[in-house]
């Protein structure tokens, strides 16, 4: 990590938290260059989770469809907010 850095509140995506850095590298006339970088989850199942847990379940299906994750999570999660929201009704 570069002696300049910074956490940056882009406000879109928390999911990846973005900072802005300093670099040692000449960039033309300004003699410093800024780079923007973000910081997110690789495992791709941990991600999974996480946006289960977030209740985000389009964005969750999204990730298992595009990389073919498993998908028994993601059901066993939407049936158990349907059977607790309907109990709550009741």
């Amino acid at each position: 990590m570069n002696s300049f850095c910074h956490p940056v509140d882009c406000g879109i995506n928390h999911e990846t938290p973005r900072f802005i850095e300093g670099t040692e590298e000449l960039s033309g006339d300004a003699g410093l260059a800024l780079r923007m970088r973000g910081i997110s989850e690789s495992v791709l199942e941990a991600r999974l989770q996480r946006l289960l847990r977030r209740q985000r379940f389009e964005e969750a299906e999204a990730l298992a469809e595009s990389f073919k994750l498993s998908m028994q999570d993601l059901h066993k999660v939407r049936e158990f907010k349907c059977q607790h929201s309907h109990a709550k009704k009741s």
